[in-house]
């Protein structure tokens, strides 16, 4: 396999993306465990999610799921509190959760604030309801904002290497050779 070739399988498979997912994730898992979060899977899985190839599209997945996170925790709470993980509660929650997003023209959003709400409202819990809604938002905005950090730390890191190497590949060349030419 030519060099060309592997680069260009390289750029294909968007090794940055990867290993700025694959950082995110690492770190945002870290940290909740570190101050003893007892989900903070929440964190690297989010992290997961919003990481993408390009920035804009990562500041817009994160503002969707944090948005969806709240809305959703915030309403499986209610149900939870009124009436239990009851499944018709839970149905009748979800369809109203989506339609709301619907309206608010919020339809990434609404999915993800479906998915907050079943984990609040369906899974089995030791803790109040209040404490696991405000746990799933917590360690959601913590894996949003590990994301965008890591992401604009390896951004910069790699806009930096490649000006570097450019600067290096012009500074060597035939023309702008510095120094004296043989």
């Amino acid at each position: 396999m030519k060099i060309g070739t592997i680069s260009k399988a390289a750029q294909s498979v968007n090794l940055r993306a990867n290993v700025t997912t694959v950082l995110a994730s690492s770190i945002a898992y870290q940290l909740t465990r570190f101050v003893g979060a007892q989900t903070g899977y929440w964190a690297a899985i989010t992290a997961i999610l919003v990481c993408q190839s390009e920035m804009k599209t990562t500041l817009r997945a994160s503002r969707d799921r944090i948005i969806g996170t709240a809305i959703g925790a915030l309403a499986g709470w209610l149900t939870a509190s009124l009436w239990g993980s009851h499944i018709l509660a839970f149905a009748t929650a979800l369809l109203c959760t989506l339609v709301l997003c619907n309206i608010l023209k919020l339809d990434v959003a609404g999915r993800l604030a479906g998915v907050a709400l079943a984990v609040v409202v369906l899974v089995h819990r030791v803790q109040p309801i209040w404490r696991t809604a405000s746990d799933r938002f917590i360690e959601v905005s913590v894996g949003v904002i590990i994301a965008l950090i890591t992401t604009v730390t390896v951004d910069f890191l790699t806009k930096e290497t490649k000006s570097s190497v450019r600067a290096e590949q012009l500074l060597s060349g035939p023309i702008g050779t510095i120094g004296p030419q043989e």
